[in-house]
C-alpha cells in the first residue's frame, strides 16, 4: 500500500522531470539509475532573447556601451529542458551584441544566464538548482568573434545528494565580419 509520504515522492519526482528506472539503495550518487523524463529545446534568432527582462541591468549597459561605438546586431541562443506535462523547468541563455565594418568584427559583448522555474503555480518550488557556469571560451578574432558557454543544473530527490540527476548544457553564438552568425546548443 502506498503511503502519503511515497506518493508525494513519486509525484515530485515526476514534476522536476525524473523518473527512476532501477534504484540502487547502495548508491549514494546514483546518477545511472535515473533519467530525465521531459524534453529538451533548442533554440536562437536574431534580436533581444525573450525573457530578458530578468537581467534588465546587464541589458540595459550591454546597449549603452555597444551603441557608444556602433549600432550593434544583437543573437541569442537558447536551451531548456521541460517536464513531461509541458512545463519550463530551466532554461539556459546566452545574448551577443556585436558590431561589424569593413569585414571586421568591431565590437563583442556577451550575457549569459540561467533561470530555473517552479514547478507549483501557488507555492514557490523550484526542484532543479542552478549550480553554476562550469565553462567558458572566447575566441577574438579580427574577422570572427565566438563564445561559448555551459552550465550545470541538477535536481536531487533527497537532500541535494541522493538520486541525483545533472545537466550540462553548452551555447554558443559565432559572428563573422561578413555579417553573417550561426549558433548551437547541446547538452
Amino acid at each position: 500500500m502506498l503511503t502519503i509520504k511515497a506518493v508525494t515522492v513519486v509525484l515530485a519526482a515526476v514534476l522536476a522531470g525524473i523518473t527512476a528506472e532501477t534504484a540502487s539503495p547502495a548508491s549514494t550518487h546514483s546518477v545511472a539509475s535515473w533519467q530525465m523524463e521531459g524534453v529538451l529545446e533548442t533554440a536562437s534568432g536574431k534580436g533581444l532573447i525573450p525573457g530578458i527582462r530578468q537581467i534588465q541591468t546587464q541589458n540595459r549597459q550591454a546597449l549603452a556601451d555597444a551603441t557608444k561605438r556602433c549600432n550593434p546586431q544583437k543573437r541569442w541562443a537558447r536551451r531548456q529542458f521541460k517536464n513531461g506535462a509541458g512545463m519550463v523547468l530551466w532554461k539556459y541563455s546566452l545574448q551577443v551584441y556585436y558590431c561589424v565594418r569593413n569585414g571586421r568584427v568591431t565590437y563583442f559583448r556577451y550575457i549569459r544566464w540561467a533561470e530555473v522555474n517552479s514547478v507549483t503555480p501557488f507555492v514557490e518550488w523550484k526542484p532543479w538548482e542552478f549550480m553554476g557556469h562550469t565553462g567558458e571560451n572566447v575566441m577574438r578574432g579580427l574577422s570572427r568573434r565566438s563564445v561559448w558557454t555551459q552550465g550545470h543544473f541538477q535536481v536531487c530527490l533527497v537532500a541535494n545528494v541522493l538520486l541525483c540527476n545533472n545537466q550540462y548544457p553548452q551555447l554558443s553564438i559565432t559572428v563573422n565580419g561578413d555579417g553573417t552568425w550561426g549558433a548551437w546548443t547541446k547538452g
